[in-house]
């Protein structure tokens, strides 16, 4: 083809494709059969995840090793704790560390936070429990004081159910106390510590058997788990609490969901996705909260039948919906079917920037592909689709201590099982690419999927770093497409027949090589890895400079409609 522009069906594509750039990659931290990172036993099962922005990762993992000492944490390729043992921490006399780790978090400040029973030494059975920070006791069960104003003289923390910490030294904690020596009472707190791990104030937030503002009766109780409460480096955090239900409670309208001490929304508040509708109870519903105070729900309303299930996010203010039971899933999952609702699960981190990672299940009768998990609206990893370590995913987890987000979500990472004899976990990190440029032509007009094709650059805005990736979504599967550039953002409707709109123009030049056309697959998807010192144009190959704005597009084949379509554009200026 000459660098004229021509449009209609005749793209003379060829059938050598180049191989695509995704928008993430994915590398392999350990799997069962390796050896425990500095020991002789072998890891059996991962249990626990979590990474920060750094790209430090925290891997809880049990082995072969003898059962009274079989349990690991390690960081990055370091055990710092160990079942059985004192590594990592100092325990007290006579004691060791227990079976497992309850809480397990990393930082971006790279502090470790562990929360875990201790047992007598020779013995099995569970006695107090330690929270650990960077290898400091910070509360002991039954010997750290919980002086939290409010509370009688004599009260001492007497269980740990789950701690939340943040990049400043704040601690949100789900406890139990011995209120003035005695019982055994949830509450929850924020606890601040010194960069040595000394508390320096304690906060008492809520408490059983108290009441708060808006609260009709007394608290009956918390749900604490590590997907449903967070706070953020501002100290701000988001949690719930349930009310005695009893005369004249109701359960009806006894879950309550704050951020701080302001009532976020009641059970029977209405729904702010669905008009008409209530929120159902708050005690499995999964949150987040991020440090410009955006918010992400999942969750029910209070209809009946297989539409109930949601998850939306609240950033700036405006609420944007992820998923709904019943619905279609996103475009970027492949084929035209309807969100599971029984499938959301797991936490649902959000990102500085208002990104969430969450788990999706959708009703496609081949079981063994309709799992993944999604940015946004994006899905990077489809069960039995995906290749890692060059194994289709057998499974991709869903649980609260299987998957985890870096604050500024450009990091992941996931427990998955993968095929074998038999199958066996592993861990993968998750790089995401980061967008650049604006979207413009947006949205574009749908193709034969129902839904319009997506343009993302990713990678580098910096000419000289030669690192730009076009990515193109929501293509029909197998269908051909290319990418086009300009230096003008001039709009042109339906050219040569076309369904959509060009939004490119002045020397318009064309990524169509045979080793740049694409093939859209499995997940409609393809990509290209662009070399700015060789940009095509209709005048030649030209080099992109810093100064410079450019404009970007994907053309492709709609074959169900006989026709092409084109993706939104993408004008992004280098430096």
């Amino acid at each position: 083809m000459n660098n004229k522009v021509r449009f209609g069906l005749g793209f003379g594509f060829v059938g050598l494709l180049a191989g695509t750039a995704g928008a993430q990659s994915f590398t392999e931290l350990l799997r069962a059969g390796d050896n425990v990172p500095g020991a002789s036993t072998l890891v059996t099962r991962i249990d626990d995840v979590d990474v920060n922005t750094s790209g430090d990762y925290l891997i809880e993992l049990d082995s072969d090793g003898p059962t009274t000492e079989d349990a690991y944490v390690i960081q990055n390729n370091t055990i710092i704790w160990q079942e059985g043992t004192s590594t990592g921490f100092t325990a007290p006399v006579g004691y060791v560390a227990g079976s497992y780790v309850d809480s397990m978090d990393i930082n971006d400040n790279g502090d470790v936070l562990l929360t875990f029973p201790l047992t007598l030494a020779g013995s099995t059975s569970s006695a107090q429990w330690v929270m650990v920070r960077n290898g400091v006791t910070v509360i002991e069960t039954g010997v750290t004081p919980c002086n939290a104003p409010g509370l009688p003289p004599g009260t001492f923390y007497s269980g740990l159910a789950e701690v939340w910490q943040n990049n400043n030294g704040q601690l949100l904690l789900g406890a139990n106390v011995a209120l003035g020596g005695t019982g055994n009472t949830s509450i929850l707190l924020r606890v601040d510590v010194d960069s040595l791990g000394n508390i320096v104030s304690e906060t008492k937030v809520a408490m059983v058997g108290e009441t708060l503002p808006g609260h009709p009766t007394f608290i009956q109780g918390f749900s604490f788990s590590k997907g449903r409460q967070a706070i953020n480096d501002n100290g701000d955090f988001i949690w719930y609490v349930d009310d005695d239900n009893n005369p004249p409670g109701s359960t009806l309208v006894d879950s309550y969901m704050y951020i701080n001490n302001t009532v976020l929304f009641n059970e029977a508040d209405p729904f702010p996705v669905a008009p008409g509708e209530v929120f159902d109870h708050f005690s499995t519903a999964e949150v987040d909260i991020n440090n410009s105070g955006d918010w992400v729900f999942s969750g029910f309303d209070r209809r009946t039948g297989s539409d109930d299930s949601w998850i939306f996010k609240n950033v700036g203010g405006v609420n944007t919906v992820l998923a709904h039971e019943g619905e279609p899933v996103p475009a970027s999952v492949p084929g035209a079917f309807f969100v599971a609702g029984a499938g959301f699960g797991g936490i649902v981190p959000m990102s500085n920037n208002g990104d969430v990672l969450w788990y999706l299940d959708w009703d496609d009768t081949d079981t063994t592909k309709d799992t993944g998990l999604l940015m946004n609206e994006r899905l990077f990893m489809q069960e039995g689709v995906t290749l890692l370590s060059g194994l289709p995913v057998y499974n991709v987890s869903d649980g609260d201590t299987e998957i985890g987000m870096s604050d500024d979500g450009k990091l992941a990472i996931c427990e998955v099982v993968l095929p074998g004899s038999p199958n066996f976990d592993a861990v993968f990190m998750v790089a995401f690419d980061a967008p650049v440029g604006s979207a413009y032509c947006d949205p574009a007009v749908v193709n034969s999927t129902g839904n319009p094709g997506v343009l993302v650059a990713l990678g580098s805005d910096v000419a000289a770093d030669n690192n730009l990736t076009l990515q193109a979504s929501g293509i029909p599967v197998g269908e051909f497409g290319y990418f086009l550039n300009g230096t003008g953002n001039g709009v042109i409707m339906n050219p040569g027949g076309a369904a959509g709109n060009l939004c490119v123009s002045t020397l318009i030049g064309r990524y169509n090589s045979i080793s740049q056309i694409f093939q859209a697959d499995a997940n409609g998807e393809g990509s290209l890895l662009l070399d700015l010192p060789t940009t095509p144009t209709a005048g030649g190959p030209t080099a992109i400079t810093a100064g410079q704005t450019w404009y970007f597009q994907c053309w492709y084949r709609d074959t169900p409609n006989t026709t092409s379509n084109f993706t939104n554009g993408v004008e992004i200026t280098f430096n």
